[in-house]
């Protein structure tokens, strides 16, 4: 499924069992945003054909009950082998301003 929509139904406890949905949310890491943001999410980066490097991080967020469903990429100048570290640290850096603290 799409990833937003897979997201969803997981935040959701809609995965297909709820072994499935416990297993999940176990392996996923948590981490502390701005603004007393929890960030729990998945980092990821490569190279495309031309050699240009990419990163992202894929999650979600959630603050006094409220949620947020997120996916940010970077790709090309700036971008390390370790992209999808620097997209996590950006997300946890603004996650407060972005989600409206």
């Amino acid at each position: 499924c799409a990833l937003p929509i897979c997201l969803r139904r997981m935040l959701a406890h809609r995965l297909a069992s709820p072994a499935a949905h416990a297993k999940t949310e176990a392996i996923i890491p948590q981490f502390v945003g701005t603004g007393g943001w929890r960030v729990h999410g998945k980092t990821g980066s490569g190279a495309l054909p031309d050699g240009r490097l990419l990163g992202w991080f894929v999650g979600w967020a959630d603050r006094r009950g409220r949620g947020v469903v997120f996916a940010r990429f970077g790709a090309g100048a700036g971008m390390s082998d370790a992209g999808g570290k620097q997209m996590r640290e950006a997300m946890l850096a603004e996650i407060g301003a972005l989600a409206g603290v």
